[in-house]
């Protein structure tokens, strides 16, 4: 039995590495926007700059997995108490469904978990200063255009939706653009 596992394990693993089109390395710049639900004394900033840096995989033409590291860059609140930054990172693991559109172009779909880490610091009317860290596990989903400039290098646009511990009105969408290395 164990030799019947053992050769279908290596079978398996041999099929993947001859469809395996590689690893690719991505970074991206963008717009994340987000509508906090706050009090009616407060008001926030609801979109800043975000990047991110990605690894993938491509198992085959139309299917990989990506591991990523994303800072979503600082959103102030303000009320009539008090001032607060909120900076927020997540790591992120997923999977990717690639439509090859033509040889130059593929649409993208992928989804995966997001571990998201956000810092908030503030100071109160009166001078005093506090801070809080929170943290947790949600999932998020995208879609992008990715183009082949030559080779190893592609440009994209992509639109990803990060899912919101507190509410769907929180969720935090980004509209990004990206260039891709694939490594061969």
């Amino acid at each position: 039995m164990k030799k019947i596992a053992l050769g279908l394990v290596i079978a398996v693993v041999a099929v993947v590495s001859q469809a395996a089109e590689g690893y690719s390395f991505t970074s991206s710049l963008g717009r994340v926007h987000s509508s906090l639900e706050l009090p009616a004394s407060y008001t926030a900033d609801e979109s800043s700059t975000t990047w991110a840096l990605t690894g993938g995989y491509r198992f085959s033409s139309n299917w990989g997995a990506e591991i990523g590291y994303r800072d979503f860059g600082k959103q102030q609140i303000r009320g009539t108490q008090s001032a607060t930054t909120l900076t927020g990172t997540a790591w992120t693991y997923g999977g990717l469904y690639a439509y090859q559109v033509n040889p130059s172009a593929e649409i993208l779909f992928r989804g995966g978990a997001f571990q998201w880490n956000v810092s908030s610091t503030g100071t109160t009317i009166s001078g005093r200063q506090y801070g809080s860290e929170s943290s947790g596990t949600r999932a998020y989903l995208g879609a992008g255009l990715l183009w082949k400039v030559n080779d190893p290098i592609s440009i994209g646009v992509n639109w990803t939706r990060y899912k919101s511990a507190s509410s769907s009105r929180d969720d935090a969408d980004v509209i990004e653009a990206s260039v891709q290395y694939r490594f061969k």
